[in-house]
């Protein structure tokens, strides 16, 4: 009885090794065919890809060849625009040539006749300014004679005058060689908004009077013997006194 059951045993445990095995060999068989079906799928991925990636390329070479197309069509038309551009421009150089010959010509009559124009008037000037000479030298004949006169009496009034100017400050400097002493003197004053350093020199022979006047306004003049004379002489004959 022990050697049945453990026959049975022996058999049921032979039994489970076989369905495990079998079972391990269909699961191996579907993993096998799984992956069939993955390699196929990604072998029709694969293809569907190269037709999709062959359409698109054969799209964007469509695309480029039609856009050559228009480029090639624009360029023509633009070289054929430009070649009807430079066309008018000759012609219309070409007219504003012969205008502007035709132009020239009549400045050339115009200044023809400007310059016998000229020519004329500038004869009639001459004509007139050679008169004007003419009667400009006989009126500064008449000038000059007249001026001669007025120099001439001018003359005796001016030496008259100075007579007489003399006469005075001859009496003024007579009438200071009383008033100071011998040597020199110097004195200052302020008179009608002047200041006035006067310096009175006296000999025997002769006396001097040196001004020394300054204006409110700054300026300064000097003065010998009621001569105007500079400040250098001023003070180089101030300095030897």
């Amino acid at each position: 009885m022990l050697a049945k059951e453990k026959e049975e045993a022996q058999q049921r445990k032979q039994e489970e090794e076989a369905r495990k095995e079998a079972e391990k060999i269909r699961q191996q068989q579907i993993a096998d065919s799984l992956k069939q079906v993955a390699q196929e799928k990604a072998r029709q991925e694969a293809e569907e890809e190269a037709r999709r990636k062959a359409a698109e390329d054969a799209q964007q070479k469509a695309a480029s060849d039609s856009l050559k197309k228009i480029e090639a069509e624009k360029a023509r038309l633009e070289a054929e625009r430009k070649a009807q551009l430079l066309k008018q421009e000759m012609e219309e150089g070409e007219k504003r040539r012969k205008e502007e010959k035709a132009k020239l010509a009549q400045l050339e009559l115009e200044k023809q006749a400007k310059q016998e124009e000229e020519k004329r008037l500038a004869e009639e000037r001459r004509k007139a300014e050679e008169e004007a000479k003419v009667q400009a030298e006989i009126e500064k004949q008449q000038r000059i004679q007249k001026e001669i006169e007025e120099r001439r009496a001018k003359a005796m009034a001016d030496r008259l005058q100075q007579k007489q100017e003399s006469q005075n400050v001859a009496d003024e400097l007579s009438k200071l060689k009383d008033e100071y002493p011998l040597g020199k003197t110097t004195e200052d004053l302020e008179k009608y908004g002047l200041k006035i350093t006067r310096t009175i020199v006296v000999n025997e022979k002769v006396i001097k009077v040196y001004l020394k006047v300054t204006h409110q306004w700054g300026e300064t003049f000097y003065f010998k013997n009621s001569q105007s004379i500079s400040k250098n002489l001023y003070d180089i004959e101030l300095k030897k006194l």
